[in-house]
């Protein structure tokens, strides 16, 4: 096993522990953070499908948007690996962007709406009280079956201190960032090699209801440009 970190002693943000294998599937979670510097981590976790090798990381401080062109260019790295990235707050952003740059393997889920029973297909892994019990347990199920193997030592840490409170919440102490993209990851495994991921087709919806839908959601990031900014006659 090929074990490299980029820049060790200029606290890179990416991790790499084995280079992709071209006759290998990769799988990766992304947890996004709001990018400030005091703030939580946006993290991403990438999974080799063959071995269950956690064989790379991102994890640093970062915009919800360039965080886009970080996970587009890891997942590239890894044979275009299946990407997961967590649609809550600012994930939203991140997978915009994602689709800007035509990344081609983002995971859709689907949806039922509350009064009719047709599929909706969804973009990025959505972690609420349903979902999260879901993934963390699939994370425990996976370590104990030896189905992952964990090399990196930052992510032991959090691992240790994350925890179900009294109250049943889960949560980690005092970041858990690490833990949710790699659980994600590990939901990835599920579909990694399904041909329906496969064909996903990433279109430029730019003016459609679900575009500025999307625009309307992404309101009070920063990052992001108002409302009305597309339109405007560029120099």
């Amino acid at each position: 096993m090929i074990r490299f970190e980029v820049n060790e002693g200029a606290k890179s943000p990416v991790q790499i522990w084995a280079m992709p294998d071209p006759t290998h599937r990769y799988c990766m979670g992304a947890d996004v953070a709001e990018g400030l510097d005091h703030g939580d981590y946006s993290d991403a976790s990438v999974l080799d499908a063959n071995t269950g090798e956690l064989v790379a990381k991102w994890h640093g401080h970062i915009p919800p948007r360039e965080f886009a062109g970080q996970l587009d260019m890891l997942g590239r790295f890894y044979n275009t690996a299946l990407l997961g990235c967590e649609a809550n707050n600012h994930g939203l952003s991140t997978i915009d962007a994602l689709r800007d740059l035509r990344y081609p393997r983002l995971y859709r889920r689907r949806t039922y709406g509350e009064t009719h029973k047709k599929p909706t297909l969804k973009w990025g892994w959505y972690t609420d009280r349903r979902t999260k019990p879901l993934m963390i347990d699939g994370l425990d199920q996976a370590m104990r079956d030896d189905a992952i193997i964990i090399y990196d030592r930052h992510t032991f840490g959090e691992l240790r201190t994350y925890i179900r409170d009294e109250k049943g919440q889960l949560h980690g102490s005092p970041h858990d960032d690490r833990v949710i993209s790699l659980a994600i990851a590990v939901q990835m495994l599920e579909y990694v090699n399904s041909s329906e991921i496969d064909v996903f087709e990433i279109r430029d919806d730019r003016g459609t209801f679900d575009w500025w839908l999307r625009k309307a959601s992404e309101a009070d990031d920063p990052e992001v440009h108002p409302i009305g900014f597309h339109q405007r006659r560029q120099p």
